[in-house]
């Protein structure tokens, strides 16, 4: 499922709707893969008075004695209707709309994607120089979606 437009918000109601298209095409997504500044932005979803995410922890906790109070301000963890969902930044993906590179939220089921091996892992011996023994490692492989439709796209996220 793709959620795409000119500049698309990363709300909460966006990301239902990516999850529930996910669902009912057979996916259970459980992971949210994206760049760091719309990490930030789904954290901020949950701060003190935005009404967008119920909490369920208290943002601050008090504590007991003379020791330091904890503040959180990540949403590490999204609990959705249809599943858990652990929200990993990666610093590899593009982070704003840079030339034809947008930014993009992937909601990935990881039981439908695999490796797909072209060709096995293998050593070739090169040319002798002087008593070295030079060697390459050869392998060719790629990345393979079992069900394109069991994983989901935020695209455009602003």
């Amino acid at each position: 499922m793709v959620l795409a437009g000119a500049n698309v918000a990363a709300s909460e109601a966006n990301i239902k709707a990516v999850i529930k298209a996910c669902f009912d095409a057979g996916g259970q997504p459980d992971m949210i893969l994206v760049p760091s500044a719309v990490k930030q932005t789904i954290s901020g979803l949950a701060s003190v008075g935005s009404g967008s995410v119920s909490l369920g922890v208290p943002p601050r906790h008090s504590v007991s004695g003379s020791g330091p109070a904890t503040a959180v301000a990540a949403v590490d963890v999204y609990v959705s209707d249809f599943g858990t969902f652990k929200i990993v930044p990666d610093r590899n993906l593009a982070t704003d709309g840079v030339g034809s590179v947008a930014a993009n939220a992937f909601f990935l089921d990881m039981d439908f994607w695999a490796i797909n091996w072209l060709r096995p892992w293998h050593t070739e011996t090169m040319a002798k120089t002087g008593d070295s023994i030079k060697q390459m490692l050869i392998a060719e492989y790629g990345l393979v979606s079992r069900n394109e439709k069991s994983s989901g796209l935020l695209a455009n996220v602003k």
